[in-house]
């Protein structure tokens, strides 16, 4: 299964450890952050791919086009990670712009998944969306959700 790496996605890595050098420093010490930092994206990668919800593929697609044009975890500071956020996206981007329809999609089902994720599940797809966003200049949608692990 393909995930995420420090080595293939330095942007992700980088987003994340600025997001939380500060705290970085004052529990490890400036000359202890390059270990720690190296060991704590290998542990958050390893979260987020054991936490990642099963979606269809067609789910997937629908939360990146959601969230095509709003913020996303890496690109806030101080946003909450909570399924209510997400819960409230998708439902304004299905009400909004069709997106169930457009992407096959049972919003009510959909919708019940997410009411159910916990903070770890809402962060792995808040990480694969923010993936798909990161990487579509250069791989079609679907390709950067394969390359995630998510639809194959």
């Amino acid at each position: 299964m393909n995930t995420l790496n420090p080595a293939r996605d330095p942007k992700v890595i980088q987003a994340v450890l600025q997001y939380y050098l500060p705290s970085l420093h004052q529990d490890y010490g400036p000359r202890n952050v390059a270990n720690y930092a190296a060991e704590a994206s290998a542990r958050y990668l390893v979260l987020m791919r054991q936490h990642r919800p099963s979606l269809s593929k067609a789910e997937w697609l629908l939360l990146v086009d959601a969230y095509w044009s709003t913020l996303t975890l890496f690109e806030s500071n101080q946003m909450a990670i909570t399924n209510d956020l997400l819960l409230l996206e998708v439902e304004d981007a299905c009400t909004m712009e069709d997106l169930a329809t457009k992407w096959s999609v049972d919003q009510a089902e959909l919708l019940r998944k997410i009411a159910g994720f916990s903070p770890v599940e809402t962060m792995a797809v808040l990480h694969v969306i923010e993936y798909a966003k990161g990487h579509s200049g250069e791989l079609p949608g679907e390709q950067a959700l394969a390359q995630c692990g998510t639809a194959e």
